[in-house]
C-alpha cells in the first residue's frame, strides 16, 4: 500500500509538471525509485545502503593512503619496522641501555606528542607541561609494543599503523578512521 501511495504521488507530481509545461513527463529519479520500490526495498533501505557503501569506500581509501604513507616511511633513514607493522626511530638512546624496561602493567611515565601525517597535533603532554603516568593496558597496541621495547631514558618516534592504533573507529573528531599515528615519546 505504501509503495502504491509513493508511486501515486510521483505520478501526480509528474502530471503536474507536464501540465505546467515543464519536464518531459518523467520525474527525476522516478525510474530508479520505482524499480527499487518494486523490488521490495524502502527508500530508507536504499539510502542506508548508499551511506554504508560511501562509508566503506572512504574507509578503504583512508587505509590505502595510510599503507602508502607507511610504505614510504619505512624507507626513511633509521626507521625500524617490527613484525606487527609498528615503525619506530630511535631519536635518543637511553644512557643506560641495559636498564630495566617496564614489566606487565606497571605504570610508566612518559612525555609525548601525538600527531597525524599532515602534522596536526591531537594530544601533547609537552603542551600541558608535565609528563603522564600511564598503564600500558590502557593504551593502544602500538604503544604497548613500543613500551615493551624501550628503556627508561629512550626517546623514540613511533609510526603506528591503523591496525595498532584506532583502526576503523578513529577517535572522535581529532583522529580520523584508519589514520597513521605519529608519536614522539620520551620514556622516563
Amino acid at each position: 500500500m505504501r509503495s502504491f501511495k509513493k508511486l501515486f504521488i510521483l505520478g501526480v507530481a509528474g502530471l503536474a509538471l507536464t501540465a505546467c509545461g515543464g519536464g518531459d513527463g518523467n520525474v527525476v529519479g522516478e525510474t530508479a525509485l520505482t524499480g527499487a520500490l518494486n523490488s521490495g526495498q524502502s527508500e530508507y533501505d536504499i539510502q542506508t545502503k548508499a551511506a554504508r557503501d560511501r562509508f566503506e569506500k572512504d574507509l578503504a581509501e583512508a587505509l590505502t593512503a595510510s599503507e602508502a604513507w607507511l610504505d614510504n616511511n619505512r624507507r626513511e633513514a633509521g626507521v625500524i619496522t617490527t613484525q606487527s607493522g609498528l615503525q619506530y626511530r630511535v631519536d635518543k638512546a637511553s644512557p643506560n641501555p641495559t636498564g630495566k624496561s617496564y614489566e606487565g602493567d606497571q605504570a610508566v611515565t612518559v612525555h609525548y606528542e601525538g600527531r597525524l601525517t599532515d602534522g596536526t597535533i591531537f594530544d601533547s603532554s609537552f603542551d600541558r607541561g608535565r609528563p603522564e603516568s600511564l598503564k600500558p593496558s590502557d593504551l593502544i597496541a602500538g604503544w604497548q609494543e613500543a613500551l615493551s621495547l624501550m628503556q627508561p631514558g629512550d626517546e623514540w618516534t613511533l609510526f603506528i599503523p591503523p591496525a595498532l592504533g584506532y583502526g576503523t573507529l578513529g577517535r572522535g573528531a581529532s583522529i580520523p578512521k584508519n589514520a597513521v599515528l605519529i608519536f614522539r615519546v620520551e620514556l622516563r
